[in-house]
């Protein structure tokens, strides 16, 4: 079976197009949780209305946009390379075991799909990341603001080097369980609905999808958040002007952050992200399973088989 087929094409294009109508939508939440996500850790926590209150006083509604373009970039790219990886790697094994996947090869599945994309889309993430808080840090500290995506991939390259635009990879690898765990928890829900569907007679509902993704997404969030706090205080770590950074690695992230604040330090920020990520997620699977099927359907004249 080749790599390169229509489906798996078909679901790399449904994946980005879902994910980029679902980050555009949902911008300023993303905006407000990568924010309290990358505060000093020793800090008492802000609350999302005093996050949005500095970010309406210091850079008015557009600061609620700040970045769009670069996580645009990212997460299509992502979102292209893990669906793609995704249904080949699943398309291959029901070609060779000629049965319905199980729960475990689901998770192995996702697993490696997830760390295909995390090779692949590091350095755009890591950009990313500082594109939305740079602001402040810029006017402050007296570094001069990335002017966008190749600014930043730029720039980091000629200061920090290669192993720069890798940084956080670590993190990345480890929170390859957080679409890991949504894939799984979705394809098991899905499964559920389908049969329901089947006794009903009609098939699955928008909203029943935006439900599905939804539970998946937040179900994933609340069990690797920590790790994903450790990755955002990763990504926006420069290098000071003697070459060292605040950070030595993800473990030294985890400890520094709970001798700082404890356990709620872990998850600072998680109702914001919560809110951000599982309308996201949900409104990216609903946009994805009704973009597959008409894409697929313009790309073969068949009907997509499920």
């Amino acid at each position: 079976m080749s790599v390169f087929t229509v489906e798996s094409l078909a679901d790399g294009v449904s994946g980005a197009a879902g994910g980029i109508s679902a980050i555009s939508v949902f911008y300023p939440l993303n905006i407000i949780r990568t924010k309290l996500q990358t505060d000093d850790p020793a800090k008492k926590e802000r609350s999302i209305r005093e996050v949005l209150e500095e970010i309406l006083r210091d850079d008015g509604v557009g600061g609620l946009f700040k970045g769009w373009w670069g996580q645009v970039i990212a997460l299509g790219c992502s979102n292209f390379v893990y669906f793609y990886a995704y249904q080949v790697l699943k398309a291959k094994i029901q070609r060779a075991t000629r049965a319905r996947i199980t729960p475990g090869i689901n998770l192995a599945v996702g697993a490696v799909a997830g760390c295909i994309n995390v090779g692949m889309t590091t350095p755009l993430w890591m950009v990313c990341t500082q594109l939305a808080v740079q602001a402040k840090r810029g006017t402050k500290d007296g570094v001069e603001p990335y002017k966008g995506m190749i600014d930043g991939l730029s720039r980091c390259f000629q200061t920090e080097g290669l192993a720069g635009l890798w940084k956080g990879l670590i993190p990345n690898l480890m929170l390859v369980s957080n679409p890991t765990i949504h894939f799984f928890t979705y394809e098991r829900v899905r499964y559920a609905f389908e049969r329901v569907a089947q006794r009903r007679g009609s098939p699955i509902t928008s909203p029943e999808f935006f439900f599905m993704g939804a539970l998946a997404k937040a179900v994933a969030t609340v069990f690797t958040y920590p790790v994903q706090i450790a990755q955002s205080q990763l990504r926006n770590d420069r290098k000071s002007e003697d070459g060292t950074r605040k950070y030595a690695g993800t473990l030294d992230c985890l400890r520094k952050i709970y001798a700082a604040a404890g356990l709620a330090g872990l998850y600072r920020g998680i109702f914001a992200k919560l809110w951000q990520t599982v309308l996201t997620a949900a409104f990216q699977f609903m946009t994805f399973e009704k973009l597959r099927v008409v894409i697929f359907r313009l790309m073969t004249g068949k009907e997509l088989k499920n």
